[in-house]
């Protein structure tokens, strides 16, 4: 059964909402460095489908939501991978190809860090390093989705119709809390 365009963002931004409090857990922390990876890798991938959706928005002037960016349930056998997201994000000028370059060689330390942290050479202070590298590059994404961003609330375009002006921190918890619960 299709899902529809709210659900899809809705549940999308309540995710991404509850991801953004674990990794500022795990920052605040200052113990959780792989964490601080997967989180911040999450929250990329995460930036650049929402980027995605709302660039097709301003370029096609209508609320479209590919489903396939934004949800993926249980049963789905097709997906977009991260590394399908870069190239997607690149091409549609989001990140240049220099971003998408450090996210794909991010995206190997990653995969070492998690897949192969024991039979690897792998140290804990590269997996700080690499933390810190996610960090970056993730605050570098969030100022570049940031202006595709204020572009959809400027033409008042696809989902920008519904978001509401300056939530309550109370609203904001309250819809994050959807994912957490």
């Amino acid at each position: 059964m299709a899902k529809s365009r709210h659900f899809l963002i809705s549940n999308f931004l309540s995710g991404f909402g509850a991801a953004h409090n674990l990794l500022a857990n795990a920052i605040e922390s200052n113990t959780s460095f792989t964490e601080q990876v997967c989180l911040s890798a999450t929250l990329i991938d995460g930036l650049l489908r929402l980027s995605l959706v709302m660039q097709q928005q301003l370029d096609t002037r209508k609320g479209v939501v590919d489903p396939i960016l934004l949800f993926q349930s249980k049963r789905q056998k097709k997906f977009l991978s991260e590394r399908i997201i870069y190239r997607r994000a690149t091409e549609n000028r989001i990140i240049t190809k220099a971003i998408e370059k450090k996210l794909n060689l991010l995206h190997n330390k990653r995969n070492i860090i998690i897949h192969r942290y024991l039979i690897s050479d792998i140290k804990t202070k590269d997996v700080i390093l690499i933390s810190r590298q996610y960090i970056r590059i993730y605050l570098l994404i969030k100022e570049r989705h940031r202006g595709i961003h204020d572009k959809l609330i400027e033409q008042n375009i696809g989902m920008a119709k519904h978001f509401i002006v300056n939530p309550s921190d109370e609203q904001i918890q309250e819809h994050i809390m959807k994912k957490h619960l």
